[in-house]
């Protein structure tokens, strides 16, 4: 019988925890549409080392244009961002 004490509180975290899960997901993206595409993301950092040199980002986002289109998105850190880049590809 002690062990169905046990067992009620592990069920009660895990409970919160999707649905904390699924809120944190509903707010991000309340239409629940697909990201544009982009370059492939680490953990944690996402796409923060993918920049090149910091001191001048849109260089990386403009190759990244080239690459995946004029609409990408990138996550840096915990932050999502979509990028419109209007057609100013290097040669």
């Amino acid at each position: 019988m002690n062990y169905i004490r046990a067992v009620y509180p592990l069920i009660a975290v895990a409970v919160a925890v999707v649905v904390r899960g699924y809120l944190r997901r509903r707010r991000e993206n309340p239409a629940g549409l697909p990201l544009p595409p982009g370059p492939a993301r680490l953990p944690i950092v996402g796409n923060l080392f993918g920049i090149k040199d910091l001191g001048s980002q849109w260089l990386t986002f403009a190759e990244w244009g080239k690459t995946y289109g004029k609409v990408t998105s990138v996550l840096c850190l915990s932050r999502m961002c979509v990028d419109y880049t209007r057609g100013l590809y290097l040669s």
